[in-house]
């Protein structure tokens, strides 16, 4: 019952959304690779990022900013800096024989680090409507479908897309749960790395 009391139900309802996304994005990709139609994740695509991008730029940057100007500042160029560094980590991997498919591992780090990440802006900001949540994991929806269709493709199952699917939750309510509650220029460092983190994936 304690642990009830201290979830976040928006932290529920923008994980369900993510794994739903991804979960309906991916059979779509899979039944694509039968039928070729290239413009299909062009606009889910464009429909994700610009959800993004509007996410970042009308609420994450202003709250960064308002929190505390400085460490605000500071946290989208660390946010820009990570996004390039992790963007980099993941290119060598594509040079690498691992053991686990390269494709879901990538998917589910990003996810893990992008449930993280909205864990803690909730915990600190309660009073965020799940709007901005949602359009933040809007893109798991075409990068389901487009990781599908790469792992069809290969012959390889896409039932390996729902860890992905599924580890925004996994990290974003124990955050909540913990109820971790920083500072103002903690919290303005947490929105300038969210924002630009989001805005380099989109």
């Amino acid at each position: 019952m304690a642990i009830a009391d201290g979830v976040n139900w928006k932290l529920v309802a923008v994980s369900w959304t993510a794994f739903a996304a991804m979960a309906v994005g991916a059979p779509l990709g899979a039944r694509a690779v039968r039928s070729s139609h290239p413009l299909e994740p062009v606009w889910g695509y464009g429909l994700a990022s610009g959800a993004m991008v509007t996410s970042a730029a009308l609420f994450l940057i202003p709250q960064a900013l308002g929190q505390h100007g400085r460490l605000g500042s500071l946290g989208i160029a660390v946010g820009f800096l990570g996004g390039y560094a992790g963007h980099t980590v993941g290119h060598r991997f594509t040079h690498l024989e691992l053991p686990v498919d390269r494709t879901t591992a990538e998917l589910t780090v990003h996810a893990l680090s992008a449930g993280a990440i909205i864990g803690a802006i909730y915990t600190a900001m309660p009073s965020l409507t799940s709007v901005l949540g949602v359009a933040l994991v809007s893109h798991k929806a075409p990068a389901g479908y487009a990781a599908a269709r790469r792992l069809a493709e290969r012959g390889q199952s896409v039932v390996t897309l729902l860890l992905p699917a599924a580890a925004v939750g996994i990290v974003a309510l124990p955050v909540g749960i913990v109820g971790l509650s920083p500072g103002s220029g903690l919290r303005g460092l947490l929105f300038g790395i969210a924002a630009c983190v989001f805005l380099h994936v989109a």
